[in-house]
Formats: C-alpha cells, sequence, structure tokens
C-alpha cells in the first residue's frame, strides 16, 4: 500500500470523524464516499476492514517509557543498558495503527538463541502476570527445539539496524491483533514501515499491559518468528499462533494456509 494512498485514506478518516464522530454510521458513510471515488474495490474492502476493527477496539493507554523500563529492572535487574531508539517520533498516521508505545528487550539479552530468549520470557511472564500456559516449560522447550524455532530475517535485519552495544531495550510501536490480513502469508501484505514480531516481543507485550488484553484477544499469529518441522523435514510456511483465552494461553504451530489472521508487528521507519 503506497504512503499517499494511506494519507488520502486518513485524511478522509479524519473529515468523516469531525462529521460524524467516529460512529458506524460514519464508516457506512465513508464506505459511499469510497465508492464515488471509485478506488480498487479489493484494497478498499481491506482497508476498511482494518479501520473498523481499530475503531471498534478497546482504547489502550501504554504507560510512559520510564515506567515501562522501571518494571523490566524489577524483573531483569542486570540489564542496565538503556533504550535504542529513546528519541523516536510517531507520524498521526501510524498512531492509527499501533495499540501503544512499548519498552522491549532486544531478545539477544535474553538468551543465546531465539528459543532460550522465547522461553526466559514465558518464564517472566508466569511469574508476573495473570497468565498461565497450559503447556508446561519443558513441554515448550522440547517442541521449540524440535521446530527450530528462529527469527524471520527482515524482522532480525530491523533489531541490528535499531541495536547498540551498550543498550538493551527499544521502543515498539506495537499493534496486537488489531489489524487482520489475507493471505497467502502476512509476508506479503505489510505496510511500507511495518515488521512482523514473535513470541518473545507478544510476550513482551503482555508482560507491560496484562489487564488490556485478557478476554480481548483469541488467535494471534507470530509471523515473526519461523519453524522447521524436523520430523517431515519440510521448510515451511509453519508459525506460531497463540491463543489467549481468559488467562491462559496455548501457543500451537500451523502452517500458513488460512485464509486470513490476526498478527502481532511494529512499525518502525
Amino acid at each position: 500500500m503506497s504512503l499517499n494512498y494511506k494519507k488520502w485514506f486518513l485524511s478522509e478518516v479524519e473529515k468523516a470523524m469531525r462529521e460524524s464522530g467516529m460512529t458506524r454510521e460514519k464508516l457506512m458513510i465513508l464506505k459511499r464516499r469510497f465508492k464515488r471515488e471509485r478506488r480498487p474495490n479489493e484494497k478498499l474492502k481491506s482497508i476498511i476492514k482494518d479501520y473498523s476493527k481499530i475503531y471498534e477496539m478497546r482504547g489502550l493507554r501504554t504507560a510512559n517509557i520510564n515506567k515501562q523500563l522501571e518494571k523490566w529492572r524489577k524483573v531483569l535487574p542486570n540489564l542496565k543498558g538503556g533504550i535504542a531508539n529513546k528519541d523516536m517520533k510517531i507520524d498521526t498516521i501510524t498512531k492509527r495503527l499501533i495499540n501503544g508505545k512499548f519498552v522491549i528487550p532486544f531478545w539477544e539479552r535474553m538468551g543465546s538463541n531465539r528459543i532460550e530468549a522465547t522461553m526466559e520470557m514465558i518464564r517472566i511472564l508466569k511469574e508476573n502476570s495473570p497468565f498461565e500456559f497450559k503447556q508446561e516449560e519443558s513441554e515448550l522447550k522440547e517442541w521449540f527445539i524440535d521446530m527450530k524455532l528462529n527469527i524471520y530475517k527482515q524482522t532480525q535485519d530491523l533489531f541490528k539496524k535499531m541495536a547498540k552495544q551498550k543498550d538493551n531495550f527499544f521502543i515498539a510501536p506495537i499493534q496486537i491483533g488489531t489489524i487482520e490480513k489475507t493471505l497467502r502469508g502476512s509476508h506479503y501484505y505489510m505496510y511500507d514501515n511495518e515488521y512482523e514480531l514473535g513470541m518473545f516481543e507478544l510476550f513482551a507485550s503482555l508482560f507491560q499491559h496484562p489487564e488490556a488484553f485478557i478476554n480481548d484477544i483469541s488467535y494471534i499469529y507470530c509471523s515473526g518468528d519461523i519453524a522447521y518441522s524436523s520430523k517431515t523435514r519440510e521448510r515451511a510456511d509453519i508459525e506460531p499462533r497463540v491463543h489467549i483465552a481468559g488467562k491462559e494461553i496455548e501457543i500451537e504451530f500451523l502452517m500458513n494456509c488460512f485464509s486470513s489472521k490476526r498478527y502481532i508487528s511494529c512499525f518502525v521507519d
């Protein structure tokens, strides 16, 4: 999706907001306007669907950066470094797409590989939040090893670009399950400045604001993680899906074969 088209769309959204006060009726007005503009139908349908979900989502105000950092210090006292991109600015377009700005550790600071870091984040979430995992930690670790869990290259390239030698955290403008994308593969349907995140980043976000997501999310695909099945020896479109039901979390690995999915991503220019 081009930046110019997003800007045009948001200008129409803001105009409709002023006129009708962000109601369902406003969305219908917006749809009729788009039809008159004769924009591409499929793209239009996708955007309207995305923004309809954003409007209906319960609002989340993330804690300020210092409070989030202080919360991490309590569970990760050995991570003394600062925040890599603490001076980042978020434009008005991105603000309408995200749930909030989350402070998240670089996964490399918490394990020698993606599996170790994800297991450490699971431990932190279990000990410091209302969430419980359906699977035992030993079962999950064995599963992750068997699946050769790793990080998607484009996402890792983003982290390498942001990371500095003395910094242990970064600010991630994140959307979690708000936007639904159509396959094949969310990799092919991202905004220009959008990057998929994995289970590590999802659980870090749940750690910061567990109250915002309990009972609010069903299935979240973590497309920033990729997997390999040693049993079938297939390097495939296999990715983790996290099921949150009340306070219970269940992790699954599924083929990337669904018609649409809700996922976690961040927006970084």
